[in-house]
């Protein structure tokens, strides 16, 4: 009760900071600061809760492990200002001041509990896409909108640091006339990495990696088997190399998840004739 005592008087302070004339940019920024640290501190207390409880957000928070780690020292350095820590309360800044923007180009009062409505997904289960089928308008308010956005922030910024996200990563080539590197990701569950190992043969954890050939082997099988395939089978495939399972294929499709079963098994049937084997 304390903390939401708390945040409440936060909220108030920055939606006076921006409804009062003649505030100097700086109180905004103060302002914009402390709040955007508490809502950081707050969402990451949250996911780490639900995992210490067992709980999982949609197959996301997997208890322990690196993931875990990486949300304790990500907890920490938001709480210090620095780092990765650093970039989310940047998130959850700009965040707030897009919410506040909005309103104030409509010429309304700043008002970050006032409800709007939205469309979003009407399946538990789902995909996050404007093409999903399953959309419907529902009431959110512009404060809830900037919790969301730090959630977001911390599932895509935890993709390249964690190991149990799926993905696989390789470095590719350098480019000496930008001076930068190109960085390659396959899709979800391609699993076609393995880690590293040290001098003495003991496992390194903390390093994943895959060969660029293996890369590019498997980027080749997935463009010569999405070739053969048809425009849902197709949509069904991407789907499915991203991670998703029957019931989110079948929501973002706007059909059942006995049929996006029997699309898998159409597919599975295509990279047969053509010489892919399937591993159970």
């Amino acid at each position: 009760m304390k903390n939401q005592r708390m945040f409440k008087e936060l909220l108030e302070t920055l939606e006076n900071a921006y409804n009062t004339p003649n505030t100097s940019d700086s109180e905004k920024a103060e302002a914009l600061a402390k709040t955007a640290k508490i809502i950081t501190q707050s969402v990451l207390k949250k996911i780490l809760n639900a995992m210490n409880s067992g709980a999982t957000e949609n197959g996301t928070t997997p208890k322990g492990g690196q993931y875990e780690n990486y949300l304790r020292r990500l907890k920490r350095e938001a709480w210090h200002n620095e780092n990765d820590g650093e970039a989310l309360n940047n998130a959850a800044i700009i965040a707030l001041l897009e919410e506040i923007n909005r309103q104030l180009e409509r010429g309304e009062t700043v008002d970050l509990e006032r409800p709007y409505t939205i469309k979003r997904l009407s399946k538990r289960i789902y995909i996050q896409s404007k093409q999903s089928a399953a959309y419907k308008e529902s009431e959110t308010t512009p404060i809830q909108q900037v919790f969301k956005a730090v959630r977001r922030e911390i599932q895509q910024n935890a993709s390249p640091k964690i190991v149990e996200n799926g993905y696989s990563y390789i470095e590719g080539e350098f480019d000496p006339v930008t001076g930068e590197k190109t960085y390659y990701r396959a899709a979800k569950y391609a699993d076609i990495g393995g880690y590293t190992t040290d001098i003495k043969g003991a496992i390194c954890y903390d390093h994943y990696t895959t060969s660029y050939n293996d890369f590019m082997e498997y980027n080749s099988v997935v463009e010569k088997l999405t070739a053969v395939l048809s425009p849902v089978q197709k949509i069904v495939f991407e789907k499915r190399l991203q991670g998703y399972g029957h019931k989110a294929i079948a929501t973002y499709c706007g059909f059942t998840p006995d049929t996006a079963k029997y699309h898998l098994k159409a597919i599975q049937k295509h990279a047969e004739k053509i010489g892919i084997t399937y591993n159970k």
